[in-house]
């Protein structure tokens, strides 16, 4: 059989369903590029519920599908097991809650044809469930400057959802680093910030291309406002860990509290549209990022 180029790799934690999803339009796009790839799925919980799945996909697949359980919590554990386990030229990461749309596998062989080290592409919301009045009409879309495909621009981001990587950089750079990244439910981000910075580095091949896209599929728990508000005090705690810390000022928020509560109540009494969702959101997002901060810099104070 002949060795694939392109390893796909799919790191689930316990979402059999969403999983099905992600395997069924993977085999529906794989097209003309069947005897090209393989398909990697790395669960990082103890649930056979995924395993049962892909045996379901094992048996009427036309391109080669394996399977691995990662007993080490972290997502940055499971991609690193999925890279030590391909055999493709390059990884491709997608993340479990994402679907191919009709022309991600072209686009992602031009990024392997053109020769970028690292790459990554967009994606785009979908909603399984009826989306919230009060959620913003673009959220869960990635957003991004780029709008031609080449060498990533400043300010651009590569994430998760979809990310090329060429299997021989890890041995330059080495694997994504498992401080960062989600670990089972705990919220937790900038793990692709941190290996691509150290590709920066390195002065490595790294592209963008904004036609490369999946469909990331909105899960319900997002749908509630104090989900949001860990995402912020993830998000900034992360940062911060990965030296790039978001610029907030201590006595500047805190401040500032007590005026934005009053400025959103009366908003919240006033606007027909305007959601109590969004009033929290906005009077204490701001508070949330100045938490993570400060956890930040609490651990270094520590560590010291």
């Amino acid at each position: 059989m002949k060795t694939p180029q392109v390893s796909i790799a799919i790191c689930t934690y316990n979402r059999p369903l969403i999983l099905k999803l992600c395997l069924e339009h993977i085999k529906k796009h794989v097209g003309n590029f069947r005897n090209e790839v393989e398909v990697i799925v790395v669960e990082n919980s103890k649930s056979d519920d995924s395993y049962r799945i892909f045996n379901t996909f094992l048996s009427d697949s036309y391109f080669v599908i394996r399977y691995y359980n990662e007993s080490n919590i972290g997502l940055s554990y499971a991609r690193n097991r999925a890279a030590s386990e391909a055999v493709g030229d390059y990884i491709f990461y997608i993340d479990d809650d994402c679907l191919f749309q009709e022309d991600t596998m072209k686009e992602l062989f031009l990024m392997i044809e053109e020769g970028y080290d690292v790459f990554g592409g967009h994606y785009e919301a979908y909603f399984l469930d009826p989306k919230p009045s009060w959620l913003n009409e673009n959220f869960g879309t990635k957003k991004t400057i780029q709008i031609q495909k080449g060498p990533m621009l400043e300010g651009e981001k590569i994430e998760g959802g979809a990310m090329g990587i060429s299997r021989s950089i890890f041995k330059i750079i080495g694997y994504f680093d498992p401080h960062f990244g989600m670990k089972g439910n705990v919220v937790g981000y900038s793990e692709e910030t941190n290996f691509v910075n150290r590709a920066k580095d390195h002065q490595l091949k790294i592209g963008y291309n904004p036609f490369l896209k999946v469909h990331h599929i909105v899960g319900k728990h997002k749908y509630k406002v104090w989900w949001h508000l860990k995402s912020y005090y993830a998000l900034s705690r992360d940062n911060c860990r990965n030296e790039k810390p978001l610029h907030i000022s201590l006595w500047r928020t805190l401040i500032l509290l007590p005026f934005r509560i009053m400025k959103y109540a009366i908003k919240l009494v006033m606007e027909k549209n305007y959601y109590y969702q969004n009033f929290i959101w906005n009077s204490f997002s701001g508070t949330f990022l100045l938490l993570g901060k400060l956890r930040c810099n609490i651990e270094r104070f520590i560590s010291k």
